[in-house]
């Protein structure tokens, strides 16, 4: 079965064979959301935010 598919290429849109196959459709505002909010908090614990700041190195003392 060959297709000629140059013009569906171009408009990103095709005809169907079967009326029961329908395009693709956006997802739900609110997977948005959800997306959003984990690449946030995987950008929060990647940057070590979280974590504790170290203790202040002591000062050194000159090696007489």
């Amino acid at each position: 079965k060959k297709h000629n598919l140059t013009k569906a290429m171009l408009t990103g849109k095709t005809e169907q064979q079967y009326p029961e196959q329908k395009p693709a459709q956006g997802g739900h505002w609110l997977a948005f959301v959800f997306a959003l909010a984990v690449a946030c908090g995987a950008v929060y614990v990647a940057s070590g935010e979280w974590q504790a700041k170290p203790a202040p190195a002591p000062a050194a003392a000159p090696a007489w």
